[in-house]
């Protein structure tokens, strides 16, 4: 799986096939960065001097990171990661939507269409569980041990984290332990390697995007009052 199919896989009910609320709001933001991280790990965009940078122009194959890709290369001047996480909420279509096809397609999760009153909706229950009990399983391992992570499974912790999944996705034993550990984690990003510097972008962005949102909604229901 790839980084935004696994955070969305977590950020999903797995018998309701909706989105549990706490990730909710957090979750189009979170997506975005996820994508983000993936165009990172996949050697196509850096980070320099916080500013996000394409290094790789070749397409991937992948429609998503593509789509992504392309509209990375052609603004004119390197932009921030705030920038680009609400410009990918903006620009790319049924966003959310696109992260779930490569999850159906693997037949990790069903599509299941409900209606209210005669306006159709979808849920996506999982119909193979094995995949999210076996990320799940590492997710949980990985925090109780002392040692780095490795750069896929620390950015999906960092991305969790700035989800508000923590609660979701570990087990009532190891919360605590993991909210604990992913502050470390975060905190590590003054290390200075390219990874730790990525994910503090990462996760400032994510929070500010967020931010952001809420009060631009606030704003907009005070003027109608």
């Amino acid at each position: 799986m790839l980084l935004y199919e696994e955070l969305l896989l977590l950020a999903l009910d797995n018998q309701k096939g909706s989105i549990h609320f706490s990730a909710s709001s957090a979750l189009p933001f979170s997506l975005a960065g996820a994508i983000l991280t993936e165009l990172y790990l996949q050697g196509r965009i850096s980070i320099v001097e916080k500013k996000l940078v394409v290094i790789d122009k070749r397409v991937i194959g992948i429609l998503l990171l593509d789509e992504a890709l392309h509209l990375l290369i052609e603004q004119s001047k390197d932009k921030s990661m705030e920038y680009w996480i609400e410009s990918l909420v903006n620009k790319i279509n049924n966003l959310q939507d696109k992260c779930i096809t490569g999850l159906l397609e693997l037949g990790i999760l069903q599509k299941e269409e409900h209606k209210f009153i005669f306006i159709p909706y979808y849920r996506y229950p999982e119909y193979n569980p094995r995949p999210e009990i076996d990320l799940r399983d590492k997710l949980n391992q990985t925090v109780l041990e002392h040692s780095w992570p490795e750069e896929h499974l620390y950015l999906l912790l960092v991305l969790i984290k700035a989800c508000n999944l923590v609660n979701v996705v570990f087990t009532r034993e190891n919360k605590k332990i993991a909210q604990n550990r992913l502050k470390q984690l975060v905190a590590a990003s003054a290390a200075g390697t390219v990874n730790s510097l990525f994910a503090a972008e990462l996760y400032k962005a994510i929070n500010n995007a967020l931010a952001a949102s809420t009060a631009a909604a606030t704003s907009s229901i005070s003027c109608r009052l």
